[in-house]
């Protein structure tokens, strides 16, 4: 049981309890709450979920509060058994929901809930992902007459988060003649909000002339990448795999971390491009140079020669 003052923001985490002889790797968690409360966002931050096929986010928020339910899906690899002997923490964490308490009338309170729909399920890490039983534990929340000014619990949560997420490796993979970016990672104070994604095709760069074309294989890393909102797993746009290829997952604060796929086939293309383009106008280059200054000392020589 809780008690909020109308318009706070604050979370509520859902938890998991299994048997001494269960483990648990794969959840689906249906979750229902009354109109006396507005669902805001949903952060992974302290889950125990590593992998994810269903995460509501704020922009659902709308088709969430009309429907007043919540589902989110994933697993951990390898199962989750409970927590560890000594464990003071919160290691059984699925999610944690941020809400928004409603208004109520001068002297008055509402009740509100949220409780686990009968759809929720949780299967067992035993090879044959048998689902288990469940027995469900909601919470009831008091909206009191405001009596102290609103409480934002969530952005404040927002304002210390400078940490970025943690640092991850992206992986390309082949499924049915495709290749697709598969990446994850987490970030333990506010949680990841999005990926996205950059392709820049090292064919496409723009070259006014064949000077800026010597120069631009100096300029390739600084080139600035056309982000695309992602999940993994991404199909490539570039199936050829001739691009810069990069990653950057965004935590809820806005911090984020990119990271660049090891690309051995760009290698090779850059070394090709490289010998069969730029090298040949680098050499031309070094050629007239070399005139110019055999010119120069003939000229210096002749006029001092005059003198």
């Amino acid at each position: 049981n809780k008690a909020v003052f109308p318009g706070d923001v604050f979370s509520v985490k859902v938890k998991l309890e299994v048997g001494s002889d269960e483990c648990i790797n794969v959840g689906e968690i249906v979750l229902n709450f009354s109109d006396s409360l507005e669902f805001k966002e949903f952060s992974v931050a302290e889950s125990i979920f590593s992998l994810w096929t269903k995460r509501p986010g704020k922009e659902a928020a709308s088709l969430i509060n009309r429907d007043r339910q919540i589902v989110f899906s994933g697993g951990i690899p390898g199962g989750y058994c409970g927590k560890i002997a000594g464990d003071a923490g919160e290691s059984n964490i699925l999610g944690e929901i941020i809400f928004k308490a409603a208004d109520v009338p001068q002297g008055e309170f509402k009740s509100a809930w949220i409780n686990f729909s009968e759809d929720s399920r949780l299967f067992l890490n035993d090879g044959l992902g048998t689902e288990t039983d469940l027995e469900f534990s909601g919470s009831n929340i008091r909206i009191d007459e405001r009596s102290v000014p609103e409480d934002d619990q969530w952005e404040e949560k927002l304002k210390e988060d400078s940490i970025l997420p943690e640092p991850f490796v992206v992986n390309i993979y082949e499924h049915q003649n495709k290749k697709f970016a598969a990446f994850s990672t987490t970030d333990k104070q506010t949680g990841i909000d999005h990926y996205e994604i950059s392709e820049i095709k090292i064919d496409d760069l723009e070259k006014t002339s064949w000077l800026p074309e010597f120069f631009n294989i100096f300029k390739i890393d600084g080139l600035e990448p056309n982000w695309k909102i992602a999940e993994s797993p991404y199909l490539l746009e570039d199936q050829e795999m001739k691009s810069i290829i990069k990653i950057k997952a965004v935590d809820k604060a806005g911090n984020s971390r990119v990271v660049e796929y090891d690309n051995e086939e760009l290698k090779k293309h850059q070394v090709i491009s490289t010998k069969g383009k730029y090298f040949s106008v680098g050499y031309l280059l070094l050629f007239l140079l070399m005139v110019l200054i055999v010119f120069l000392l003939v000229l210096f020589f002749k006029i001092k020669k005059r003198r």
